[in-house]
């Protein structure tokens, strides 16, 4: 199979588990965009967490941010697609954020909008490995359910991280039980991410190829979490990192080796260059 553009999903795949990326895996992905393939990332992260990795890959031009919603040219620095949150919808979010000790994450204008007690209560949240990663690319506001109400912004999706997951059922069945048009993903343990429902990983990516004229049968797609599920579906052929959750397995064409051990970079070698790559 001819593939022409790669879908790498980037927490828990691309990225090891300390949030690096290996000089294996950099050379693999830098080799196939020097063979004319484009490569996607395709993260639930917004673009200003994803921008500290766009100077690994000088020719990367497309990313796929906040579980679909949004996808930017990075030549341009315009969006593709946005598939956006109606306000009602994040109304309704917001709302329920008032009754729950939630740390919260809403994203709008490429970045996330937080709580000016984030990074101090990270640990909390087992968020401790992103504190200085939020620190770098949030905006802080004091009060932010206030700070929402009081702006109109580009809601793409809302993020809600519990300390622990009983909390976590409780908010998705309050909202659940008013049967909104949303999505419920997660893409760390305890965390919800909320997103309109023609939105996810998989309607982002098909809207990226629509743009590129890419079929989706020329499409690789890999990733580790329930989030990645649509994209997987979605691409051609599919694979799961080793340290991927078992509903991901079940989904994928194959399984690759995990996000310790160069397991993206094995499997562009493998299926994607047609080369082992043993140096």
């Amino acid at each position: 199979m001819k593939f022409k553009l790669l879908a790498l999903d980037l927490d828990g795949t691309v990225l090891t588990p300390d949030n690096q990326i290996t000089p294996k895996t950099v050379d693999a992905i830098n080799r196939a965009l020097a063979d004319g393939i484009q490569v996607a990332f395709c993260s639930g992260r917004c673009k200003a967490e994803m921008e500290p990795y766009f100077s690994l890959f000088p020719q990367l031009r497309y990313v796929v941010c906040n579980n679909g919603t949004e996808s930017f040219d990075l030549r341009t620095g315009e969006h593709v697609h946005f598939f956006g949150m109606e306000r009602w919808l994040s109304d309704r979010i917001m709302q329920e954020a008032e009754h729950h000790d939630v740390l919260i994450q809403m994203g709008a204008d490429g970045l996330y909008y937080l709580q000016d007690w984030t990074v101090e209560r990270c640990p909390e949240f087992g968020l401790a490995n992103y504190a200085e990663l939020m620190q770098e690319t949030g905006k802080f506001v004091h009060d932010l359910v206030s700070y929402y109400r009081e702006h109109e912004l580009p809601i793409s999706k809302i993020n809600f991280y519990c300390t622990n997951w009983e909390e976590r059922e409780e908010i998705v069945a309050s909202l659940q039980a008013d049967h909104l048009p949303l999505m419920y993903e997660s893409g760390l343990a305890g965390n919800i991410e909320m997103f309109a429902t023609n939105a996810g990983k998989g309607n982002g990516l098909t809207a990226l190829c629509r743009h590129l004229q890419i079929p989706m049968e020329n499409v690789l797609a890999m990733g580790d979490s329930s989030n990645d599920i649509s994209m997987l579906r979605a691409a051609g052929f599919s694979i799961a990192v080793e340290n991927a959750v078992p509903e991901l397995k079940e989904v994928a064409d194959a399984v690759t080796g995990d996000n310790a051990h160069d397991g993206v970079a094995d499997a562009i070698w493998n299926y994607v260059l047609g080369e082992q790559n043993d140096r």
